[in-house]
């Protein structure tokens, strides 16, 4: 799932009141750390994954039921449409979605 698809669900979740967003860019692509070394080494397995990270809904209150609303709802979007299966486009060909 590229970033697109993650968007795109961004926007289907709302569609159906369940609030979650893009999780925030890495910390070495945040502007405060632009001109900093990293001292990590290499950052390309946390530069690919970035465009798929998807914050869900998460607080103290949340009941099972809306848990399983949201669970249930990712599953479905995260799925290839009718449309895309007849395209015959690969099944999540950049990974499923990572979800935090």
């Amino acid at each position: 799932m590229s970033g697109d698809g993650r968007d795109r669900i961004v926007r289907e979740m709302a569609a159906r009141e369940i609030g979650c967003g893009r999780y925030f860019a890495p910390i070495h692509r945040q502007p405060a750390y632009a001109n900093e070394p990293h001292r990590c080494g290499d950052l390309s397995v946390t530069d690919a994954i970035a465009p798929r990270m998807l914050a869900l809904p998460f607080f103290n209150a949340i009941s099972d039921a809306e848990i399983d609303e949201v669970c249930e709802t990712l599953t479905k979007l995260a799925r290839r449409t009718p449309a895309e299966k007849a395209a015959g486009l690969p099944k999540n060909s950049e990974g499923p979605p990572v979800v935090l």
